[in-house]
């Protein structure tokens, strides 16, 4: 979806410059890197669906050390990122 917003917005497609005009601009503003950064925090997880890198989810390969993945292995893929709180598991859900 980044990577078709950019080329919409590139392409003349997207919103009317008097909708964009009633929106506070930002320091962000069309700078798609830091977009992705803030929405896929966890970049590295394309990379288990890439054949040729088959078993860099095992943070024992050298490959996961060098990419500094961690562990990407599917017992590991339910758990919090370090830098969040995890949900209580007593709340209910909606």
């Amino acid at each position: 979806m980044l990577q078709s917003a950019q080329a919409a917005i590139a392409d003349g497609w997207g919103p009317t410059p008097e909708l964009l005009a009633v929106l506070p601009e930002g320091d962000g503003d069309y700078d798609w890197d830091w977009v992705s950064e803030i929405l896929l925090q966890d970049h590295d997880i394309v990379d288990l669906f890439d054949g040729q890198k088959d078993g860099i989810e095992d943070p024992e390969t050298d490959a996961n050390r060098s990419a500094g993945m961690g562990d990407d292995r599917p017992a590991a893929w339910s758990r919090a990122f370090s830098n969040l709180t995890p949900r209580d598991g007593r709340r209910r859900f909606r």
